[in-house]
C-alpha cells in the first residue's frame, strides 16, 4: 500500500509529465504587527484614599511578606549603601541630628546613618511588625503607622534630614505629603525625596507624576528645589527612571 508521501510524489510526477504546473507552496502567515506602545497617561497626583488602601496597600503588604532581598541582611545592606552613596551621603556625621524617614517600608534604610535620632513614618508599620519576620522597625526611636499624607503636629520643625526613598509614588495625595514634609523640616534642614516616575498607573503605583507636577507642588509647599537628577528605577518593570530631589526651605 502506498504511503501518503508516495502518493504525493506520484501526483507531482504525473503533473510534471503532463506539463501541468505544480501547485504553489502556501504563503507563510503574515507576522502580527507589534503592538503600539501606550501613550503616557495624563498626570495624576492624587487618587481616592479608600481605593489606595484596598489596592496599593494590600499589594505592598503582600510584597513585603514574601521572601525578598530585604530578608538577607548582607544583600540588603550592600543595596542600601550603594543607594545612599549614589545620593552623595555618608553614614557618619549625624550625631545629635534627627532624621525622618517617610514611607520607610519594612526594613529601614535610614539605620545606615550613625548616631542620629530616627523617626519613621510608614502606613503599614503596625502590620509589618506583626506579619514580616525580618522587619527592623523596632530599631527606630519613634515609629508612626501613618501615611505621608496624614499630618503629625508633634513632628513639626524636627527634621534635620528628611528622606523618602521609593515611597511617594505609592501614595494617594502627593501634594498633601509634600506639605507635611515641609512642615516637619527645620528651616536649615535638607529633604531628599527619590521615587520612580510612571507613564502608566498600576495597582501599587497609582500616581502619574511628572517633573512639572512635582516642581509645582514642591514650590507651593514652601520648598526651594536645590537640584534634581535622574537615577536608577526602583521598580523592576520597564518605565521612566526615578527622580531624586534635593529640597530646602524656601
Amino acid at each position: 500500500m502506498a504511503t501518503p508521501f508516495l502518493k504525493r510524489v506520484k501526483r507531482r510526477l504525473r503533473r510534471m509529465l503532463s506539463g501541468q504546473p505544480a501547485k504553489p507552496a502556501p504563503k507563510p502567515a503574515a507576522a502580527a504587527a507589534p503592538a503600539a506602545p501606550k501613550a503616557p497617561a495624563e498626570g495624576r497626583s492624587s487618587i481616592d484614599r479608600d481605593a489606595w488602601a484596598s489596592a496599593a496597600q494590600e499589594g505592598e503588604l503582600g510584597f513585603h511578606k514574601r521572601h525578598n532581598f530585604r530578608a538577607e541582611q548582607e544583600v540588603w545592606w550592600a543595596h542600601v549603601t550603594k543607594d545612599w552613596e549614589a545620593l552623595g551621603l555618608k553614614p557618619t556625621g549625624w550625631e545629635g541630628k534627627t532624621i525622618i524617614d517617610v514611607g520607610a517600608g519594612s526594613k529601614l534604610r535610614s539605620l545606615w546613618f550613625e548616631g542620629a535620632t530616627l523617626i519613621v513614618l510608614e502606613p503599614l508599620a503596625d502590620r509589618y511588625v506583626q506579619e514580616v519576620a525580618w522587619h527592623d522597625l523596632d530599631k527606630a526611636d519613634e515609629m508612626y503607622s501613618v501615611p505621608a499624607e496624614e499630618f503629625l503636629p508633634q513632628l513639626v520643625n524636627r527634621g534635620d534630614l528628611i528622606v523618602s526613598i521609593n515611597a511617594l509614588d505609592h501614595g494617594y495625595n502627593f501634594a498633601e505629603g509634600a506639605k507635611n514634609i515641609r512642615k516637619y523640616l527645620k528651616d536649615d534642614g535638607l529633604a531628599i525625596l527619590s521615587f520612580d516616575m510612571h507613564d502608566q498607573p498600576d495597582s501599587m503605583h497609582p500616581l502619574i507624576l511628572t517633573d512639572e507636577i512635582c516642581t509645582k507642588i514642591f514650590e507651593e509647599a514652601g520648598f526651594r528645589i536645590e537640584k534634581s537628577e535622574k537615577g536608577r528605577r526602583y521598580h523592576g518593570a520597564a518605565g521612566p527612571q526615578a527622580t531624586h530631589w534635593w529640597l530646602r526651605a524656601a
